[in-house]
Parts: structure tokens; sequence; C-alpha cells
């Protein structure tokens, strides 16, 4: 694949939209400003604030909450800063914000930032995730460098005039573009609208992506669950026909018409289904907490403030209440009164086997959803133990979250490396399993005119593969010992390798933004990304090559000997303590951050299962209820069986018997069902299980059981009964 998606720009871009296109009314940039970690205000210092750097144009394209200070001119100038109210009351206090200023360093050197305003806290339901906004001023007054078409870091938002057609804008900056910079550029522009973003958020996005499958999924699985309280309303419903038949005949006698007995049965299951969205309502407020716990989300169910929320639960409702109630208002309302008692005897049978198809349905809909657990914890299981490349175990991230750290992040190695505690020591600019950032790069051979190709790319120095244990598959490592590969050399993954079209990639040319420099060596491919996506393309170099660039070298990568954990962990903050006593001691495993990755899917399962418990609960109720009203109309026949000898096991067998063979036609409907639904879910992971016979087989087993105890329960009640008490009336 040799396409690489990005939500990223040229910081370039804005201007050149605002500029030349009339379809365009605002432009704004957006992007992280990670160099600001500490901010320092009067004798406090502060950690771990997210800020961002954009434009006053931010104030036109975003509906942010105004609060304090002049809002007309906030961003305009450089070393300003607009901060959300929960920072500014966290700096400040109580008292007025604008005015004060704020502390911060940028590659060493201390610079002032003035509060210009104070918006209020962003949304819940928001993709941008800041404490503060800087001027973009600022970014362009600390690193004037950056600006040129081939660095794609700024996220871009466009504000279009009415009337104007996004896909037609898109065109014309593309080929704008090239115009302007004189060549073929290595990719183009699209844009997409802002309410996609969150369950289409592209490579290198401000947020991470949400998964519109799993939004589909549960989508489906709740239409199930509801599908198959449907189907017990139905199924009691059409049972309990012959219960309702003197009143229908009775009504009928006094002048009721058909579409009056409709009206009722229809208006009889919609309140059913009110009632039941009420209790529904109440459960789910209680068991929200427990939710947005396990998911990690914060959801509230605010209908006052939401009325399309309340007109959707009405819609669902008035739904519930014509799917369920719609086929018994049909059957019931069509008897005549001569013919209720024939009409009973011959729809008996007609009645049943519908009853068997809704059976059959709810077991279905179990098994699929079972069938669906067992896949995604498999897949859970598989990616937890899967070889990625490179030895996670004992692996330890620092973060140098300051510029002091990080300009010190040699001697910040060698002290840690000198630790009895530390089997290696090294520098690099991002944790796996984080976006590397990408860039383009030339072969020899290519024109600096041409467009060149983009890759990922990761800065490391000469101890990381020891720390990490990454595989040589040809060629070297960087080394210490040849002063050239720290400013010449590349190192590529086996991918990239093949995307360059190289057989012998040792000593092959690159140029990375003028850079130029040989290929020292190829590694095995590992696994830098989450397992959804293949292994991609991927240029090491050196951190020296970016020495005045402090996000090269801001994390330390320590290899643990083997031990005690907890005394190597006091170990190397006493060592980070005498090293930087102002800075927290910040650490992580690596083990558990690649856990974090899959959190989403850990949680998925647990929903899933979850939802498979509540199906079968809720198709056992209605079974139950259906098997106590079959077991009460079979209550003579059972009583005569026992007279003639029937024994309580025989008697369980013959009353279950239909429910078994229907529970085992359902496994052998939903099995291809699960199959095809769980392969198309298992598409999104480059890596993943084949499933296996025993999952649906485990699935049915597991349904089959259910509604035998279901069924039984009933049925050992009718078999021991008393058959005196039965036939008495006979």
């Amino acid at each position: 694949e040799k396409v690489f998606h990005s939500a990223t720009a040229s910081s370039l871009l804005k201007e050149e939209l605002m500029d030349n296109f009339a379809e365009v009314e605002s432009a704004v940039r957006l992007a992280p400003f990670g160099a600001i970690d500490r901010v320092k205000y009067k004798d406090e210092v502060f950690w771990g604030d997210t800020y961002a750097a954009t434009g006053q144009e931010v104030f036109d394209i975003f509906s942010l909450e105004w609060l304090e200070g002049r809002q007309e001119d906030a961003l305009t100038a450089p070393f300003r800063v607009v901060l959300t109210r929960p920072l500014a009351e966290k700096y400040f206090g109580e008292g007025n914000a604008v005015g004060e200023v704020l502390e911060i360093e940028y590659n060493g050197e201390p610079h002032q930032l003035e509060v210009a305003g104070v918006i209020g806290a962003l949304p819940g339901n928001t993709h941008l995730e800041f404490d503060a906004l800087v001027s973009y001023a600022t970014r362009e007054a600390l690193a004037p460098s950056e600006a040129n078409w081939t660095s794609l870091n700024r996220n871009t938002y466009v504000l279009l005039r009415r009337g104007s057609e996004a896909e037609e804008l898109a065109v014309k900056v593309n080929a704008h573009i090239e115009k302007l910079v004189g060549k073929p550029v290595f990719y183009n522009h699209y844009l997409q609208p802002l309410w996609d973003i969150h369950l289409n958020t592209l490579g290198l996005g401000i947020e991470a992506d949400g998964d519109p499958r799993k939004l589909y999924l549960f989508g489906t699985i709740a239409l199930l669950i509801l599908l198959i309280g449907c189907i017990n309303f139905v199924n009691l419903a059409t049972a309990r026909a012959a219960v309702r038949m003197k009143e229908i005949g009775l009504r009928k006698v006094l002048g009721a018409e058909r579409r009056q007995l409709f009206r009722q049965f229809i208006t009889e299951a919609l309140l059913y289904s009110f009632l039941s969205a009420l209790a529904a309502v109440g459960l789910a407020n209680l068991a929200l907490p427990f939710f947005n716990r396990l998911l990690d989300i914060q959801l509230s169910l605010q209908w006052w403030e939401e009325p399309r929320y309340l007109l959707a639960l009405l819609g669902l409702i008035v739904f519930t209440g014509l799917l369920a109630g719609s086929y018994p208002a049909v059957y019931l309302s069509g008897f005549r009164p001569i013919q209720l008692r024939s009409a009973w005897k011959g729809n008996r049978q007609g009645g049943i086997n519908l009853r068997k198809g809704l059976v059959a349905g709810q077991f279905l809909a179990s098994v699929v959803l079972i069938a669906s657990t067992l896949v995604v914890y498999r897949q859970m299981q598989y990616i937890r133990n899967l070889d990625l490349g490179f030895d996670k175990e004992q692996v330890v991230y620092l973060k140098l979250r300051d510029e002091n750290t990080a300009d010190q992040y040699e001697r910040f190695r060698s002290e840690m490396e000198n630790l009895p505690e530390i089997a290696a020591a090294a520098v690099a600019s991002s944790p796996i399993g984080e976006d590397f950032g990408a860039h383009g790069f030339l072969l020899e051979g290519q024109s600096e005119k041409g467009p060149g190709m983009m890759v990922n790319v990761l800065c490391v120095d000469e101890h990381y593969r020891q720390a990490m244990g990454l595989r040589l598959a040809a060629g070297r490592w960087f080394s210490a010992d040849f002063a050239t590969d720290a400013e010449e050399g590349f190192v590529v993954n086996e991918s990239a390798a093949r995307l360059f079209g190289w057989e012998e990639p040792v000593g092959q040319y690159l140029n990375r933004n003028g850079q130029k420099g040989r290929v020292l060596g190829v590694v095995q491919d590992f696994n830098y990304e989450p397992l959804h996506q293949p292994i991609k393309p991927l240029v090491l170099y050196h951190t020296k090559r970016e020495e005045e660039y402090a996000g090269a070298h801001s994390l330390l990568v320590l290899k643990l000997v083997p031990g005690n954990m907890a005394e190597s962990i006091n170990a190397i903050r006493s060592k980070w303590n005498h090293l930087a006593a102002d800075v927290p001691f910040d650490y992580q495993f690596m083990d558990e951050t690649l856990a974090g990755l899959y959190e989403a899917e850990y949680r998925f399962g647990w929903l899933a299962g979850a939802f498979a418990v509540l199906a079968i609960f809720i198709a056992c109720l209605g079974l139950l209820g259906l098997a106590a009203f079959s077991a009460q109309q079979r209550t003579k026949e059972v009583g005569i069986r026992k007279v003639l000898g029937a024994t309580v096991a025989s008697i369980i067998g013959l009353l279950s018997k239909d429910v078994l063979k229907l529970a085992a036609v359902s496994v052998l409907l939903a099995s291809p069902l699960a199959w095809y639904a769980m392969n198309r879910w298992l598409e999104g992971f480059a890596y993943r299980i084949h499933i296996q016979w025993w999952m649906l087989a485990l699935a049915g087993l597991a349904v089959m059981l259910a509604a035998f105890l279901t069924v039984s329960l009933q049925s050992l009640r009718v078999a021991r009964g008393n058959p005196a008490d039965a036939l008495r009336s006979e």
C-alpha cells in the first residue's frame, strides 16, 4: 500500500486558501504546541497542560464561549495566549486572568506569554483537545524554518461560503499548489466534513479516532435484543389468544367493529411499549455510571436538553409498539363471533408454527451474539501474545518533559545506563504505538523537483536497537565508531526497502528534505503501530540530525535487568530526582502502554458478552412464559400419560424436544451468519485469528443448554403434578 492518509497539511496552506479561493470564507491552522510542558507563574510551576497553536480565525470557525478579555485581537500578536476556564482557575484561582503573564521555555530559552482572554471549558463531544490556545504568530516567531510544502504538520480547518462544493475546491487547490511549487507534489488535498471526523479520523489527527464498525455492531445488537423482546410479546399474545376469544366474541356481538378491536390491541401494545420505555430509561440512568466506567466515556441522559433525543425515544416507543402489536392485533381482531371456536381450532396449528419460528429467531440471535463474544475474546488473546518484532517486556519509558532535560538527553541516558538495574538505555523521538510522523523521501536519480514518497520516520540513537531488541535483516545499525552515521546514515525496515524497490538496500541513497545519506542497514519489520494496521514503511535516522529540535530526543527508553521491578523503579526515580529534582518523575512500562492501545477492544469484548447474556436472559424469559402456557395447555395430556405409566424424565423429554429441535435448527442457521459477521469485524485487523468450528459449536451448545434448562423447569413442575388434579374435571 503506497497511499498514506493524513489529517495534517503544510502550514502554508491556510494563507493560500484565504488569498486565492473565493469559496473560502475563513481558514485557520491548529496544531499541538508540544514544546510547552512546563509553565511557571510567579513561584509556582505547572506541568502537563495541553497547549495548541492557532490563529484569530479560530473564533470565526468554532463556537467557543468567550468569557474574559477582548476577542477581536486576542490571538493576532506573538506571545499571547487564551486559556480555558478550568486552566485559568488552576493558574490564578478565581481572580481575573487577563493581563497576567506566564513564563515558558522553548529550546532552553525563557519566553513570556500574556493572557489575552478566557474561554469556557470545551464540551465533551468535541474532537478538539486543548487547555490553552497560543497565537500562531508565537509559533512562527519560535520556529520560523518550519514553513514548507513538504512538511505536513498542521491541521487546517476551512469555513466554506454557502453553496460552495468541497470536492470542486479540492481539485482547484491541488492544481494551484502544483503550479505554485513548480513541480508535482507527493500528496493531494481533500476536505473532510467536521461532523465526520470522530468516526473517521485520519492519521496524525488531533484525537484518537472512533470506530464506526463498533457503532454499527452495537446498534445491530441493540436492535436484535429489541427484536427478541418483541418476539416475546408476539408469542405470548398469540399463545393467549384462546383466553381472549370470549372477550372478542362478546364485544363483536355488542357491535364492536374490527377496526375498533384493532385499535384496542395496538393501543395495548403501545401502552406496554411506553411503560417499558419508562422502566428502561430508569434502568439506563442507574446503569450509566457503570457503562461510562466500562467504556471510559462520558455519556448522560439529559432528554430535556436535547429534544431530538426525546423525539427519537418517542419514535422508538411507537415503532416498537407497532412492531410487536401489529400481528396480534390483526390476528385477534379478524375472528367473527360465530367462527371463534372453529377459528381457534383452525388457526391453532398456524399460531404454533408462527411461535416456533419466532422462538427460533430468538435462538438464532443469541447464538450470533455468543459466538461474536468468543471471537472477540480469542482475538484479544491473540494480539496479547503476538510476536511484535521487538521485546516489549521490562522496558520503561521516561519522558524528557521540558527543554532542559531534553537538551541534556545524552547525560540522562548515560547516567541511567550506569545503574546496575539497567541493561540498556536509549533515546528516541516517540514511543511505539504513537504516530511517528512522515517525511518525503527522494531516491538516487530522482530530481528534487519530483514528488518523492511519503514515509514514516523515527529518530533514534545507536543504543535503541539493543534496548528494544530489534533484529537486523541486513547491514548494520548506527554506531558511534563511525562519525558519519549520525549525520548521513539511515536505517530502513523491510517494508520500506520493498516500497523503494531495492533488492540490495544497504548503501542505497536517500534524500530527506535536503538531508542526504546512505542506508546503513535493514531491520526486520516490527509492529510500531496498532495491530489494526499492517506494518508500514519506516525510515530511522539518528537523533543528532535533529539535535536542535527537542522533540527528536524527548524519550528515554530503558531496558531493565530481570529482577525486582519495584526496586528497579525506585533506583531510576532516585537517579531522576538527582538529575532533575524540579521535574516530575513520569514513567510508563511499554507492555502496559501497548495493552492500552487495545483497551477499546477489551471493553468491546466485555460489552458484547454482557449483551449476549442479556439477549439470552430476555429470550429465556419469553420462553419461560411460553413454556408455562404450553404446559398448562397440555396438563390433561400429561395426566393421562402419567396414569399410563410415563416417568417424570419421559414427560420432561416430551415437553422439551420441540424446543431443542428449534434450538438445533437455529444453531445451524446462525453459524454461517456469525461466521460472516465476525469475519467482517476481523478484517479490521492486519493480524487476526481464524474462526474455529468449536467457537460456533460452543455458542450453540450454550443456547441449547439455556433453552433446555428453561423449559425443563416448567416441564418438571407439570410432570411432578398429581394426575388426579389434571383429570378431575373429565
